[in-house]
């Protein structure tokens, strides 16, 4: 189409260097380890999982009465709790 610029085109050997560099990238931060982080104590604590930051979270939900548009709080609270020892029901 007049305007548009030319696509230039690709060949096999360039999208299988594309692929494998973003398979690189890839691996090297999922296949990393979890690092643990050190807290105030100096204690090393391992990382909390999403699903219990969101049970925590939904507790607190639960306990203003299901009050919506505070979701971003509890979930912060919900992760300070546990990064503290909190267990909850």
């Amino acid at each position: 189409m007049p305007g548009q610029p030319e696509r230039r085109k690709t060949s096999d050997e360039e999208l299988r260097q594309h692929r494998q560099e973003i398979e690189r990238e890839w691996n090297a931060v999922h296949d990393a380890p979890l690092k643990l982080i050190p807290k105030g104590d100096r204690r090393l604590h391992p990382r909390i999982s999403p699903p219990d930051i969101a049970k925590r979270a939904y507790e607190l939900f639960q306990l203003r009465g299901g009050e919506h548009g505070h979701d971003g709080e509890d979930w912060f609270t919900a992760e300070r709790e546990l990064s503290k020892g909190y267990r909850g029901s």
